[in-house]
């Protein structure tokens, strides 16, 4: 998914908890994820503590890191893959779930084109709601529920990175 428009993050606010960023040098180079602390320490560098989006921690120098901002075609791809993704196991869940959450899926997009916030809001509420519905009556796996929200996330990290630069 190259072609992200990124924000280099080096002023010493620009990072806060659950912002999702690309790491831009070292051994992590390209590999995106969220923050999840600030850990700055005695000699004020910027240095976060960063959960990659495959599930490795890690603490990197704000100087490496860049916010996320997906362009349109990235958006686009996330929405299919999430779909791809839920239509793979619709036949696992409730009939009304399985339905439903495309549909859904599909009304989060339409929100993020229009930079509709309160229906992303109620669209995404909705999908975590029933994900976690799915994962508390075991008809999916807890694992194949936290791969679905690292998709979600993106995309409301993006609606949200993308209200703050109007």
């Amino acid at each position: 998914m190259g072609g992200s428009k990124l924000k280099c993050a080096t002023n010493m606010s620009d990072l806060v908890n659950n912002n999702r960023v690309v790491v831009n040098g070292g051994e992590y180079r390209g590999q995106h994820g969220k923050v999840l602390d600030d850990i700055t320490g005695w000699n004020l560098q910027r240095h976060y503590q960063i959960k990659l989006d495959g599930g490795v921690t890690v603490n990197l120098a704000g100087s490496s890191l860049e916010l996320e901002n997906l362009t349109q075609n990235e958006v686009n791809d996330e929405v299919v893959n999430l779909k791809n993704q839920v239509s793979q196991i619709a036949s696992k869940l409730p009939e009304k779930m399985g339905t439903e959450l495309p549909n859904h899926l599909g009304y989060l997009h339409d929100a993020l084109i229009s930079g509709n916030q309160s229906r992303f809001s109620t669209e995404y509420s909705y999908i975590t709601g029933e994900l976690a519905r799915a994962v508390e009556s075991k008809h999916v796996t807890q694992q194949w529920c936290e791969t679905i929200k690292i998709g979600l996330e993106k995309l409301k990290h993006n609606m949200d990175f993308n209200l703050t630069q109007t």
